[in-house]
């Protein structure tokens, strides 16, 4: 499986404007999460350099309120969550804008309280087991996304 195959067309670019969000939170776009954004770019399939297109860092975030949540399934808003958790660690400085856009998210894609917690936890074991690649970022992202989609099948396993 690679992250293409974690996620539909719509929920990939959903997660994209996501992690741009992610990376504007605190006004500054650091060469980290340039870095990571064309990553994720790359391993979702989304490379379309001649319209806004998903991921254009130069023209700012999309509003979260103005994105398709709703018409996700829970793995794909929990997947997208997951890998916000991962965005606001990638220039290895969380600030405070970042963990605020967060809480949002978390609201946005009607994610409990208790399970943001459990997907955090989550975040750290994936992060605990990838030794990060900066020089292969998509590599390094569709990891990432493959990881946490087992993880949350396997959880889905367990409670069904």
């Amino acid at each position: 499986m690679a992250a293409i195959d974690a996620l539909s067309a719509g929920a990939r670019k959903v997660l994209l404007e996501t992690l741009v969000a992610i990376a504007w939170a605190d006004r500054e776009i650091t060469p980290e999460e340039k870095q990571a954004v064309a990553g994720a770019l790359t391993a979702l399939g989304l490379v379309l350099p001649h319209d806004r297109g998903a991921g254009n860092l130069e023209s700012g975030p999309l509003p979260l309120n103005s994105l398709a949540y709703g018409s996700l399934s829970q793995r794909e808003r929990e997947l997208i969550y997951l890998c916000a958790l991962w965005m606001t660690g990638v220039d290895a400085e969380e600030h405070p804008a970042e963990r605020s856009l967060l809480a949002q998210l978390a609201s946005q894609l009607e994610i409990s309280a208790e399970r943001t917690q459990r997907l955090a936890s989550i975040a750290r074991k994936i992060s605990s087991s990838l030794v990060p690649a900066r020089e292969s970022w998509w590599r390094f992202f569709d990891a990432l996304v493959v990881q946490a989609a087992r993880l949350l099948a396997e959880e889905e396993g367990q409670v069904h």
